[in-house]
């Protein structure tokens, strides 16, 4: 235990609390709905935009989202 005088010390761990709430909060606003249809139309939506970005040609198929560990979103519920 410290021996040493008490200063008056702005309250460091809350003011990091705080900003770390405020960073968790605007974070989970900023995805919120996202991936609320799952990611079968998420991976979609990206192949799309990969299509209009000329990432990937119009022969190019989404692969299988689905296997045994990763179920149907739709199953989830």
């Amino acid at each position: 235990m410290s021996t040493a005088p008490q200063r008056d010390m702005p309250d460091y761990e809350g003011y990091v609390n705080e900003k770390v709430d405020t960073a968790l909060r605007e974070l989970i606003e900023k995805y919120r709905g996202v991936y609320g249809e799952g990611s079968d139309v998420l991976h979609s939506q990206w192949l799309q935009i990969s299509r209009l970005l000329g990432l990937a040609g119009e022969d190019v198929l989404p692969r299988p989202m689905m296997t045994d560990e990763v179920k149907a979103w739709d199953s989830t519920k």
